[in-house]
């Protein structure tokens, strides 16, 4: 006969995760959706590739992930690439608050400490911030995170294939799961001396270093003067952070410190974690918002309310009750955090200016275009052309334009007097122009006024050849 305290305890088991992920998707549905369009500066570039993988067979550009098989099947059955992309990233955000629960509950043998973690998570405005903005990345961190469950189990086979689902999904959490990989059996390894164990747990910083000297990726990145990333976090977002938010990051850099100073105190995870976020504050790299320093610094904080663990002796379960139901209280106003105002590209312009630029192409038999980061992307999706955001190598032919910006028509008719065939103004000082004339007109410009030069030679028009960690 079984006892009625083991059907309780398989009842709380499947229930409360199965709770979490139901209370969270709901949540961050309402969040993607304050938008008809796709969600975030990266959405674009997936639903090309997947749009490219349904229709021709192949992928846009050649990077593996398993995102793009899983947003091919949602959209299957959606039939609708914008709708698949929301019903996948709502559901990958939600599996996160659950792996928490799982995570929180392995660590400190406590069911509501488990709770109270995935309360957190559900709670989290800078999670729901990064699922929109980041969704291969999210789901890297899924991967990183059953890494690390696996790891807490002792369950190295299922672990090592966790690392490499992790890989294969963004090859910045799979390189945080390897690192991770390597601080579990440094900490769980054999009592060494001190200075062994310091020269162990700097190895990690020492790797990233010597990487970066010999790699065409990181060997920019890399720098000799020090800085706190997340400093430069708030100051990047403090225009568009809600309270909540800029609550959540300070709490989560006290948990840093805390922990910190109680390590020899902490369980054996706590302790893993936390050398991991210690890797992730790595202070020699240069701030770059389409670098790595931003993505290792948004990552730092998704994976820190783990530290919340590091207070479980000081506060009792009474308390953790009334924790746990103010986090999913706030859960329902913390969601407005994510404004796709404020922390998307400007889609709906963007679908103005597609519709003034796809009669031009079909008129000038216009197959490839240079415009910048992330109307690239949005132009390719929807106009089904190779809109690049940097400029080929090769000899530029007349047949490649680029949509410029920072110029009025008038402007344009100043410097490119006896040919104004080779441009079309479109909106908001955005323009269509031939690349050898746009050339040609940054020289003009460079000569008769520096001021209007260096307005021009921004992120909006883009200037530098194709990345070598894309060719």
């Amino acid at each position: 006969m079984i006892k009625k305290s083991n059907i309780f305890n398989w009842i709380g088991l499947i229930g409360i995760p199965m709770s979490l992920f139901i209370i969270s998707l709901l949540i961050r549905w309402q969040a993607l959706n304050q938008t008809s369009f796709a969600n975030g500066w990266d959405s674009y570039f997936y639903l090309d590739q997947v749009k490219h993988l349904i229709e021709h067979g192949e992928l846009h550009t050649a990077r593996v992930s398993i995102l793009y098989p899983l947003l091919q099947v949602i959209q299957w059955f959606t039939q609708d690439y914008i709708l698949s992309y929301k019903v996948l990233s709502s559901i990958i955000i939600s599996i996160i608050p659950v792996l928490f629960f799982f995570i929180g509950k392995k660590i400190s043998s406590s069911f509501y400490w488990g709770l109270v973690l995935g309360a957190f998570m559900i709670f989290s405005p800078h999670l729901t911030f990064f699922g929109s903005q980041y969704l291969k990345n999210t789901l890297g961190i899924v991967f990183l995170l059953l890494t690390l469950q696996s790891l807490l189990e002792r369950k190295i086979i299922l672990s090592i294939l966790c690392v490499i689902l992790s890989f294969l999904t963004h090859k910045l959490t799979g390189g945080l799961s390897i690192v991770l990989f390597y601080l579990f059996f440094v900490i769980n390894g054999p009592k060494r001396s001190f200075v062994t164990n310091l020269f162990l747990l700097i190895t990690p910083w020492i790797t990233l270093v010597l990487f970066g000297m010999f790699s065409s990726r990181l060997s920019s990145e890399i720098i000799l003067q020090p800085s706190f990333m997340p400093l430069k976090l708030i100051a990047l977002y403090k225009e568009s952070m809600s309270s909540l938010w800029i609550i959540e990051i300070i709490l989560l850099l006290l948990l840093l410190f805390i922990t910190g100073i109680t390590l020899t105190k902490q369980h054996k995870g706590i302790i893993l974690i936390w050398f991991l976020l210690i890797f992730m504050l790595f202070p020699f790299l240069e701030w770059n918002t389409q670098g790595l320093s931003l993505r290792l610094t948004l990552l730092l904080f998704v994976l820190s309310p783990i530290l919340l663990l590091c207070l479980k002796t000081a506060i009792n379960k009474y308390v953790v009750y009334v924790l746990g139901g103010l986090l999913i209280g706030l859960s329902f106003f913390s969601w407005k955090n994510y404004s796709p105002e404020k922390h998307d590209p400007n889609y709906p312009f963007y679908e103005t200016l597609s519709h003034r630029i796809e009669p031009v192409l079909l008129k000038k038999d216009i197959q490839e275009l240079v415009a910048h980061k992330s109307l690239a992307e949005f132009l390719s999706f929807h106009l089904e052309k190779d809109v690049m955001p940097w400029v080929p190598e090769e000899d530029l032919t007349n047949n490649l334009w680029r949509v410029g910006y920072g110029l009025s028509e008038q402007n344009l008719h100043y410097y490119l007097r006896d040919k104004t065939s080779s441009f079309y103004a479109l909106a908001g000082n955005y323009f269509l122009i031939k690349e050898q004339e746009w050339s040609n007109l940054l020289k003009k410009v460079q000569q008769d006024d520096k001021t209007l030069y260096t307005d021009l030679t921004n992120w909006k028009n883009p200037s530098r050849a194709k990345p070598n960690f894309l060719k």
